[in-house]
């Protein structure tokens, strides 16, 4: 028997938490928004900052981070562009976003929701800066290349307490996306697909509403989509 434990629910999903942290604070203090991204991100082909700042000038290139320290500047001839630190959980990169790119997707730099942009780094000893052509949203660009959903608890999240409730709300967004349990044990990790009284996979459309309910419902993210 999976033993109960006392709830310990967040009082808010753990991207307000961190983006209210944020505000107050102006540092990020009991995690980083990408945090529950690490798996989706991997599969993107991102890579981390730090990675980006100690390698050699590339194109190509795809990170996903927040904007932090945004300024927007004109040029000489008056068009604007934007300098920002873009951020992720292994630090930051000073980054340019020229004007046609700018007036493509300024309006992201504008929110507190992660990006993923593709870009060039230029990599010198003195500096390291990555120049921005195409930027899309992280959650959205998620959900859409996500084809499996791995809800990944411990014993201590009391699974069969709340299965039938999980259950209610994994319904209340049914899609394509097939989605699978990973439940550690003393150590070792029973994988199986999630399946209704049916037998049938239980399949749902990727949200970060979903994810958000579901979080809800144990207290902290378990939910995540690949």
């Amino acid at each position: 028997t999976i033993p109960r434990r006392n709830s310990n629910a967040s009082e808010w999903p753990v991207n307000l938490k961190l983006s209210m942290e944020r505000e107050a604070l102006g540092f990020y203090l009991s995690g980083h928004p990408l945090d529950k991204f690490t798996n989706a991100l991997s599969k993107m082909g991102v890579v981390a900052t730090a990675q980006a700042k100690a390698g050699s000038s590339k194109e190509g290139v795809k990170i996903g981070g927040v904007v932090t320290a945004l300024k927007l500047k004109n040029t000489k001839k008056g068009d604007r562009y934007a300098s920002f630190n873009f951020e992720d959980a292994t630090g930051s990169i000073d980054t340019l976003i020229w004007p046609s790119q700018y007036e493509k997707y300024a309006h992201y730099l504008q929110q507190d929701d992660p990006i993923v942009a593709t870009g060039r780094t230029e990599v010198t000893e003195e500096r390291s800066v990555f120049i921005i052509d195409s930027i899309e949203p992280l959650l959205g660009l998620r959900d859409r290349q996500a084809t499996q959903g791995v809800l990944q608890f411990g014993v201590e999240d009391a699974l069969e307490d709340r299965l039938e409730i999980l259950q209610s709300v994994l319904n209340e967004h049914s899609g394509n996306c097939p989605v699978r349990v990973s439940v550690r044990v003393e150590g070792e990790e029973i994988s199986v697909l999630l399946r209704d009284k049916n037998d049938s996979p239980v399949c749902v459309k990727p949200s970060e509403e979903l994810c958000e309910k579901v979080e809800k419902l144990f207290g902290r993210p378990v939910l995540s989509f690949i």
